[in-house]
Protein backbone atom coordinates (compact mmCIF):
# COMPACT_ATOMS: atom_id res chain seq x y z
CA UNK A 1 0.00 0.00 0.00
CA UNK A 2 1.28 3.71 -0.79
CA UNK A 3 1.83 6.67 1.65
CA UNK A 4 -0.84 8.17 0.28
CA UNK A 5 -3.37 5.67 0.23
CA UNK A 6 -2.37 4.71 3.63
CA UNK A 7 -3.38 8.48 4.50
CA UNK A 8 -6.13 8.77 2.48
CA UNK A 9 -7.81 5.96 4.82
CA UNK A 10 -7.67 7.34 8.03
CA UNK A 11 -9.84 10.13 9.67
CA UNK A 12 -8.96 13.75 8.39
CA UNK A 13 -8.07 14.79 12.29
CA UNK A 14 -5.64 11.72 12.65
CA UNK A 15 -3.22 14.55 11.50
CA UNK A 16 -2.91 16.50 14.67
CA UNK A 17 -1.55 15.08 17.99
CA UNK A 18 -2.54 17.53 19.80
CA UNK A 19 -4.62 20.86 19.98
CA UNK A 20 -3.59 23.98 22.38
CA UNK A 21 -6.75 26.07 23.15
CA UNK A 22 -6.08 30.11 24.15
CA UNK A 23 -9.18 31.99 25.49
CA UNK A 24 -9.22 33.82 28.66
CA UNK A 25 -13.04 33.06 28.95
CA UNK A 26 -13.20 29.89 31.16
CA UNK A 27 -16.75 28.87 28.81
CA UNK A 28 -14.93 29.10 25.55
CA UNK A 29 -12.12 26.77 26.64
CA UNK A 30 -14.11 23.99 27.96
CA UNK A 31 -16.47 24.32 24.47
CA UNK A 32 -14.03 24.11 22.07
CA UNK A 33 -12.40 21.90 24.49
CA UNK A 34 -15.40 19.60 24.09
CA UNK A 35 -16.04 19.81 20.44
CA UNK A 36 -12.01 19.14 20.06
CA UNK A 37 -11.98 16.10 22.26
CA UNK A 38 -15.27 14.56 20.75
CA UNK A 39 -12.79 13.34 17.74
CA UNK A 40 -10.00 11.57 20.46
CA UNK A 41 -7.51 14.29 20.38
CA UNK A 42 -5.34 15.37 23.21
CA UNK A 43 -6.19 19.12 23.96
CA UNK A 44 -4.04 21.26 26.95
CA UNK A 45 -5.51 24.57 27.51
CA UNK A 46 -3.89 28.34 28.27
CA UNK A 47 -5.80 31.28 29.39
CA UNK A 48 -3.73 33.71 27.52
CA UNK A 49 -0.67 34.37 25.28
CA UNK A 50 1.98 34.55 27.88
CA UNK A 51 0.84 30.74 29.51
CA UNK A 52 0.26 29.43 25.90
CA UNK A 53 3.38 30.72 24.56
CA UNK A 54 5.24 28.87 27.04
CA UNK A 55 3.69 25.42 26.85
CA UNK A 56 4.52 25.82 22.83
CA UNK A 57 7.90 26.24 24.21
CA UNK A 58 8.00 23.15 25.96
CA UNK A 59 6.10 20.77 24.04
CA UNK A 60 4.92 22.00 20.76
CA UNK A 61 0.92 21.55 19.54
CA UNK A 62 -0.13 20.43 16.37
CA UNK A 63 -2.53 23.56 15.91
CA UNK A 64 -2.90 26.23 18.38
CA UNK A 65 -6.87 27.93 18.71
CA UNK A 66 -7.01 31.00 19.94
CA UNK A 67 -9.06 34.06 20.91
CA UNK A 68 -7.72 37.42 20.52
CA UNK A 69 -8.44 39.98 23.06
CA UNK A 70 -7.31 38.57 26.15
CA UNK A 71 -4.80 40.15 28.80
CA UNK A 72 -1.47 39.93 29.24
CA UNK A 73 -0.40 38.64 25.88
CA UNK A 74 -3.12 38.77 22.96
CA UNK A 75 -3.81 35.95 20.71
CA UNK A 76 -2.47 38.55 18.00
CA UNK A 77 0.90 38.88 20.00
CA UNK A 78 1.04 34.99 20.81
CA UNK A 79 0.52 34.33 16.95
CA UNK A 80 4.07 36.87 16.00
CA UNK A 81 5.73 35.58 18.98
CA UNK A 82 5.24 32.00 17.86
CA UNK A 83 6.03 33.24 13.82
CA UNK A 84 9.23 35.15 14.98
CA UNK A 85 10.49 31.51 16.58
CA UNK A 86 13.95 30.08 15.38
CA UNK A 87 12.61 26.54 16.39
CA UNK A 88 10.84 25.24 12.97
CA UNK A 89 8.55 23.11 15.04
CA UNK A 90 7.06 25.94 16.53
CA UNK A 91 7.39 28.67 13.81
CA UNK A 92 5.31 26.68 11.70
CA UNK A 93 2.56 25.37 13.93
CA UNK A 94 -0.91 26.58 11.91
CA UNK A 95 -3.17 28.65 14.25
CA UNK A 96 -7.04 29.31 14.13
CA UNK A 97 -7.62 32.75 15.39
CA UNK A 98 -11.09 33.88 16.57
CA UNK A 99 -12.48 37.31 17.99
CA UNK A 100 -15.87 39.24 17.98
CA UNK A 101 -13.62 41.84 17.46
CA UNK A 102 -12.66 41.59 13.66
CA UNK A 103 -12.12 44.57 11.46
CA UNK A 104 -9.81 45.08 8.43
CA UNK A 105 -6.51 45.64 10.30
CA UNK A 106 -7.29 42.84 12.39
CA UNK A 107 -7.65 40.48 9.64
CA UNK A 108 -4.70 41.40 7.65
CA UNK A 109 -2.28 41.12 10.58
CA UNK A 110 -3.72 37.38 10.99
CA UNK A 111 -4.04 36.99 7.00
CA UNK A 112 0.03 38.02 6.83
CA UNK A 113 1.08 35.15 8.73
CA UNK A 114 1.01 31.84 7.21
CA UNK A 115 -1.29 28.69 8.29
CA UNK A 116 -3.25 31.04 10.24
CA UNK A 117 -6.86 31.23 9.71
CA UNK A 118 -9.41 33.90 11.08
CA UNK A 119 -12.69 32.95 12.50
CA UNK A 120 -15.42 35.34 14.26
CA UNK A 121 -17.24 35.18 17.23
CA UNK A 122 -19.76 34.06 17.91
CA UNK A 123 -18.08 30.88 17.12
CA UNK A 124 -19.91 28.34 14.58
CA UNK A 125 -18.16 24.65 15.73
CA UNK A 126 -19.41 23.79 12.55
CA UNK A 127 -17.02 26.60 10.99
CA UNK A 128 -14.17 25.61 13.39
CA UNK A 129 -14.35 21.74 12.87
CA UNK A 130 -14.39 22.86 9.11
CA UNK A 131 -11.38 24.83 9.05
CA UNK A 132 -9.49 22.25 11.29
CA UNK A 133 -10.32 19.73 8.59
CA UNK A 134 -8.64 21.94 5.77
CA UNK A 135 -5.66 22.31 7.96
CA UNK A 136 -5.53 18.43 8.68
CA UNK A 137 -5.73 17.87 4.82
CA UNK A 138 -2.87 20.50 3.93
CA UNK A 139 -0.97 18.82 6.60
CA UNK A 140 -1.58 15.47 5.10
CA UNK A 141 -0.60 16.69 1.17
CA UNK A 142 2.78 17.82 3.09
CA UNK A 143 2.98 14.58 4.37
CA UNK A 144 2.19 13.20 0.92
CA UNK A 145 5.00 14.89 -0.68
CA UNK A 146 7.51 14.27 1.58
CA UNK A 147 6.66 10.44 1.42
CA UNK A 148 7.21 10.61 -2.22
CA UNK A 149 10.05 13.00 -2.47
Amino acid sequence: MSPSTKLNQQPWWVAFQSVLIVDDSRWSRLMIQQTIGSFGLQTSLAVDGSDAFQQIESRPPSVVITDIEMPYCSGIGLLDRVRMSPRPDVRDIPFVVISSLIDGATAARVHRHHNAYLLSKPLSLRLLHLTLQLEATSLSVQMQNRCWN
